[in-house]
Order: structure tokens, then C-alpha cells, then sequence
């Protein structure tokens, strides 16, 4: 009979996570997880059928983080504008972060795959609409359901760029983007 393993698959993704930021995700593989996890490589398994889908997870765990931060920055009682540029910030942060996780070309195939199997990219949308309603309705403006979308869409894609295309230049890039949600918000009608 197999022993059990406490905590098991806790552990195994917290070392999952050490592991792929170490060494990205292609040079990552089950044994070195498994051994640094404390567990056979066959107990990972159990849990996951594939590298791929244990990033995943790691990837989900990582961002419901990344999210209830960003719910207490949208709960925080601070000036909306202010509140726009703390959530920008936050999301930014943690793009830039996963994507300087020595990624090489199949880690942003495997990034975009969990980004879009996982929703990540969806609650990122959904956030910024929300944001955006929130500043709207204290300068008593609005928009149509539509433009929000299309709005959170081209933030949440501006945000990859300037990391992709500007890697230097991160506070002007945050402010940037805060800029283009802001001026968005001073074209909708009163």
C-alpha cells in the first residue's frame, strides 16, 4: 500500500513554482520537482498528467494571488485615478514577472496557452472594466458596455507590449497606460 504524503500536492506546486521561475519552463522538468518536492515522480502524476498542465496550475495559483491584490487595491478607499494607477502597477508587476521567468520560445506558448485556458486574461478584462466603471461613475461619465471591453482588451495588451517593447522604461510605461485608460475615460460622454 502507498504511504500517503501530507500536503502533497501543496508542496509539489510550491516547488513547481520555484522550479519554473529558476529555470523557465522548458528547462523544468518532473524529476527535478518531484525531488525537490520530497515525492516520486509518479506521485506527481497523480495530480497532473503533464508538465504542461502543472504549469497551468502553478500559473492559476499564482494569479488568484495576483487578483486579491488587485481586489484590495479596487476595495482600498483611495481617489479612483490613484486607484487606476496602484491596479495598473500591480498587473504590470506581475506580467513583468512572469514574463522575465527565463522564458524562451515555447514558455510564452506555454504562458499564452494558461493565460486563455486558465481565464486569466478574461478576470484581467473584467478588472479593468470594473476600475474603469468605478472612475467613471465618480466624474459622472459613462460608456457603452461595448467600448469598456474594447478598452480593457487594449489595455491588458498594452501592458505585454510596453514590457515586451520597453523593458527599460517600466514607470513610464505604467504611467502610459494609466494615461490611455484616463483619457478614454475624458472621451465618454457626461
Amino acid at each position: 500500500m502507498p504511504k500517503k504524503i501530507k500536503n502533497a500536492k501543496s508542496r509539489i506546486l510550491d516547488s513547481a513554482e520555484i522550479i519554473f521561475r529558476e529555470n523557465g519552463y522548458v528547462k523544468s522538468d518532473m524529476k527535478e520537482i518531484a525531488k525537490y518536492s520530497g515525492v516520486a515522480v509518479g506521485t506527481i502524476y497523480n495530480y497532473w498528467p503533464s508538465k504542461k498542465m502543472l504549469f497551468c496550475d502553478f500559473s492559476k495559483e499564482y494569479w488568484k494571488r495576483v487578483f486579491k491584490k488587485t481586489d484590495e487595491i479596487m476595495k482600498s478607499g483611495v481617489n479612483p485615478r490613484l486607484k487606476s494607477m496602484l491596479f495598473i502597477k500591480n498587473i504590470y508587476d506581475h506580467f513583468e514577472e512572469q514574463l522575465n521567468m527565463k522564458i524562451g520560445e515555447s514558455d510564452l506558448e506555454a504562458m499564452a496557452f494558461l493565460v486563455s485556458m486558465n481565464g486569466v486574461w478574461e478576470e484581467i478584462q473584467l478588472r479593468i472594466e470594473m476600475l474603469m466603471k468605478e472612475i467613471m461613475k465618480d466624474e459622472s461619465k459613462s460608456m457603452d458596455e461595448e467600448s469598456f471591453k474594447r478598452v480593457a482588451r487594449l489595455i491588458s495588451l498594452s501592458i505585454i507590449s510596453c514590457i515586451r517593447d520597453f523593458p527599460d522604461d517600466k514607470e513610464r510605461n505604467i504611467r502610459f497606460i494609466n494615461d490611455v485608460i484616463i483619457c478614454a475615460i475624458d472621451q465618454s460622454r457626461k
